[in-house]
């Protein structure tokens, strides 16, 4: 497959991409979240909601994942890792689940585990 390499190469790049942003005067800055309290408050609510509707459908992965994209935009990668792998348990043909895992692992400096997700993905999709 002549786009294979190409189509790693590129998800790829864009993780780079990202994870320079974070590393850049303003990139990855989490302040304006941290200093209103509204949103931050409308988050907490969100995620609240969340975990009850988890509660009452513990074999929905799209709740799973949901939470996990919750945990990364608070650095809370080790959680958001373990949603998305109970996530890929119930629905293991998501290729958009297997593609936030590999970033999750990936943004975890799990390079040698995020690759194989990455494949994964591009399998599926």
């Amino acid at each position: 497959m002549m786009g294979y390499p190409l189509t790693v190469n590129s998800v790829l790049a864009v993780l780079l991409l990202l994870a320079a942003s974070c590393n850049m005067p303003g990139g990855g800055d989490r302040s304006a979240t941290q200093e209103g309290g509204g949103e931050l408050d409308s988050l907490s609510a969100g995620l609240f909601d969340l975990e009850q509707r988890i509660v009452a459908d513990p074999s929905d992965p799209a709740l799973f994942a949901e939470r996990a994209r919750f945990y990364l935009r608070f650095d809370s990668t080790d959680q958001a890792i373990n949603d998305l792998r109970r996530a890929l348990a119930l629905d293991s043909t998501n290729a958009r689940y297997q593609l936030a895992l590999g970033e999750a692992y990936y943004l975890s400096l799990q390079v040698a585990q995020a690759l194989p997700r990455f494949e994964r993905a591009i399998e599926l999709d």
